[in-house]
């Protein structure tokens, strides 16, 4: 499987973008009267990840290689678990959730903005 950390990118996000949300299992059906019935739907579903990176030019153009060649936009990889960077424990599963896109910052340095679903 490929792996994130055999890149040069950065093994977390910045510290004020992360976004981690729990999974989402839940069936909702509006009913004609009274509030609206729940149901778990699944018992593992993905959970989304977010934040922003950032890099330089050489590492945007390892990015675009990373998404388009390594895993082809849609296979699973190992990631650096968000929940504490400096620590190197075991990495978890992902797969992107849309194309990075990224923002001009200064010459050479771009924000980059990465979704992905954190796979069960």
């Amino acid at each position: 499987m490929p792996t994130w950390r055999d890149t040069s990118l950065p093994l977390a996000f910045d510290r004020d973008s992360f976004d981690h949300a729990l999974q989402d299992g839940v069936l909702k059906t509006s009913m004609e009267v009274g509030p609206p019935k729940r149901r778990r739907r699944v018992t593992a579903s993905v959970e989304p990840l977010s934040g922003t990176m950032r890099l330089s030019t050489a590492q945007w153009q390892e990015l675009d290689t990373f998404y388009n060649d390594t895993v082809q936009q849609a296979a699973e990889f190992d990631f650096p678990n968000p929940d504490d960077p400096d620590d190197p424990g075991e990495d978890i599963i992902v797969v992107f959730d849309g194309p990075p896109r990224r923002k001009y910052r200064a010459p050479g340095v771009w924000t980059v903005s990465l979704r992905f679903e954190v796979q069960p």
